[in-house]
């Protein structure tokens, strides 16, 4: 490996060398024995001892190459070996043809536990190393196609038993004529072992990630719930797991959600507190883990269908949040848990989870519930507000309901978003609540009302925002009590809106109302028949009304046939002349 190479080091001058020298000696020789013999027995004898003399020459010549090279290539290994043993790093030199180590220094020595002279000229197989097979053939094809190999991992197992992984980095070269693998490994086994730590704890921190994500995005208690089990079978090496709820009903924790069985096993589980694994644990509001269910089987033993599932080991942790024990967390292995103080811990944690999750359903259902009731009260306030105003007024109940049935239709047909009908029956059913503002003696006026009677009862939508606005509940259903008295050509009241000014369900609402006004009864007129009332309604499209709230109504009674919901009924309209008794001053 020498840049300062010997003669010896290259054969085909060694070979020229011998052939001149001995061709010199044949030419010489010849004519010196020639000359000194006197007779033919004389030149046989001579030409014998020549042969000897020239056998004897080169055989002195082959031993001193020889041991000179014998010398200079222990000296030359030695020297390699005593290179080699500066490195910090086992090291190794391995020829290609047999893969027996040719120099290993001492680094590479002591991490086989051997003295020096212990490796070379063996395999790897027979100092008892094991290179992990797919590593090494990988490590093979690499070295193969590129001649060297950078940082490759390599997983091996040493003659102690002990797995390591080593970072090796080789080379292909050429040594003494034999082509070799000049090799560095690093143990890098605690580095591996930390980067496999680091990045499950973030596999783990993701998994909690994602657990808290489906907790504030979805209230789907099942979704969520599942999505617990799958991560602890994913991070927690186990076969199955399942979660058992507490139920205020029963007063016993009963199957919520399961993950990993082969059978229907725990679907009907139902423990009480204390009773089984599961109400001990709750109980005691402890981890608790079974390695071996065979000779501890507990409560599971009465579940025929877990036999068949073959579970060997058993964990279980309760669900506590907010000081309540919710439920609890099962796990299932059909080999023995690994049980660490680590493994417990993530177990507690994702238990934490799911008691979370449990809590926030529970909260989110309670909020429904209050939820549910409140709008309830609303409804039935709003209800009662309206009932009160058809005590007071000469308006019947069965209109304001028959109005408000109708808009929603309409309203419905026209694209209103369902979240919103809430507010649109909210507003029908309070449409004239102003009129708790105006005196008796305007409001139950048999005849037509003077100017100054009129100017009063225009007020009252107005009296209605007044009334309803400071209510944030009812903020959303102020357009239809505020404007369905505006008309699509502005002429209507309080504010003289026009067109898309007005409210879309105001506009909707005032062809309704002046509809059903015109087939009830009034204290001045009689009601109008189906025709007349729909001639006026077609009539008053692009004056009164906007024209495509006023086709889609005309669609919806003739489709639905609005005046079977009339019935017989008779009653007061809800609104009052604008001016005179003349049609277009309806509503």
């Amino acid at each position: 490996m020498s840049k300062h190479r010997r003669v010896w080091s290259y054969p085909w001058i060694l070979a020229l060398a011998y052939l001149v020298l001995g061709a010199l000696w044949i030419l010489v020789s010849d004519r010196v024995v020639a000359g000194l013999a006197g007779s033919q027995a004389e030149l046989q004898a001579w030409q014998l001892w020549k042969g000897w003399v020239f056998v004897g020459a080169t055989a002195l010549v082959l031993f001193l190459l020889a041991r000179a090279f014998l010398r200079s290539s222990y000296a030359t290994r030695t020297t390699l070996a005593r290179i080699m043993d500066l490195l910090p790093d086992p090291a190794v030199v391995r020829k290609v043809d047999d893969d027996t180590y040719l120099v290993a220094n001492r680094a590479f020595q002591r991490v086989l536990g051997r003295e020096r002279g212990g490796v070379e000229g063996r395999d790897p197989d027979e100092l008892g190393i094991q290179f992990d097979p797919a590593d090494w053939a990988e490590y093979g094809r690499h070295l193969e196609a590129e001649g060297e190999v950078r940082d490759f991992p390599l997983h091996v197992i040493l003659p102690d038993g002990t797995p390591r992984t080593w970072l090796t980095s080789s080379a292909r070269d050429e040594f003494q004529g034999t082509g070799v693998i000049v090799a560095t490994t690093k143990d890098v086994t605690d580095l591996e072992a930390a980067r496999l730590h680091a990045e499950n704890q973030v596999r783990r921190i993701k998994s909690l990630r994602e657990i808290d994500l489906a907790i504030t995005a979805s209230r789907d208690l099942p979704v969520t719930l599942d999505l617990v089990l799958q991560q602890v079978v994913e991070h927690l090496a186990a076969d199955a797991a399942a979660i058992l709820m507490w139920s205020d009903v029963s007063q016993k924790f009963e199957f919520a959600a399961a993950r990993g069985f082969r059978t229907r096993a725990l679907r009907h589980t139902a423990l009480a507190l204390g009773e089984g694994y599961a109400g001990q644990v709750a109980r005691d509001r402890r981890t608790r883990v079974v390695q071996d269910l065979a000779t501890e089987p507990g409560s599971l033993a009465r579940s025929p269908e877990l036999e068949d599932e073959d579970f060997a080991s058993y964990a279980a942790t309760p669900l506590v949040a907010k000081g309540r024990v919710n439920g609890v967390l099962e796990v299932f292995r059909r080999s023995p848990l690994p049980g660490s103080r680590e493994w417990r811990d993530f177990l507690e944690v994702l238990a934490g989870q799911a008691a979370i999750a449990i809590d926030s359903a529970h909260l989110f259902q309670d909020l429904q519930d209050s939820h549910r009731r409140l709008r309830a009260a609303y409804g039935h306030t709003i209800e009662g507000w309206a009932r009160a105003l058809t005590l007071r007024d000469a308006e019947t109940w069965d209109h304001t309901e028959r109005v408000t049935e109708i808009t929603l239709r309409l309203a419905r047909r026209m694209g209103v978003p369902e979240e919103a009908l809430t507010h649109v029956r909210h507003g029908a059913l309070l449409h004239d609540i102003g009129k708790v503002g105006v005196p008796d003696a305007i409001l139950l006026k048999p005849g037509p009302l003077d100017e100054d009677e009129w100017r009063i009862m225009r007020r009252h939508p107005v009296l209605a925002y007044q009334l309803l606005a400071p209510i944030d509940y009812l903020q959303p259903a102020l357009a239809i009590p505020y404007a369905h008295h505006e008309k699509w050509d502005g002429t209507g009241y309080p504010r003289g809106l026009s067109g898309r000014e007005i409210p879309f369900t105001a506009r909707i609402f005032a062809v309704v109302d002046v509809w059903d006004a015109l087939r009830s009864d009034r204290p001045y007129r009689d009601a109008w028949s189906p025709e007349k009332a729909l001639e006026h309604i077609r009539a008053q499209s692009g004056r009164q009304f906007d024209p495509e709230v006023t086709s889609a109504f005309l669609a919806l009674h003739e489709e639905e046939g609005l005046e079977a919901m009339r019935g017989t009924d008779h009653g007061s309209g809800p609104s009052v002349p604008v001016g005179g008794n003349t049609p277009s001053g309806l509503a």
